[in-house]
């Protein structure tokens, strides 16, 4: 059984890697050090930036960022 999406996606547990690394391995791209999707993101930061109807942490939870630390809080 393939689990590994077509398109943008890739796929976090490739089969192929887990006889070497394991069933936990998961892999994450730095989506932000691509070069080709930088325009893409620029647009996402301009249009988050100018939805007044969002809170902060709506906006950092859309570009992948989660919910920023509150004071007092444990930061992980």
């Amino acid at each position: 059984m393939n689990e590994c999406k077509s398109g943008r996606e890739m796929c976090p547990r490739p089969p192929g890697l887990r006889p070497a690394f394991g069933g936990d391995l998961t892999l994450e791209p730095d989506l932000d050090a691509i070069e080709a999707l930088a325009e893409e993101r620029e647009s996402l930061w301009r249009r988050l930036s100018a939805a007044t109807f969002l809170t902060e942490d709506e906006k950092r939870e859309a570009v992948g960022y989660g919910r920023a630390p509150r004071a007092g809080e444990a930061t992980s």
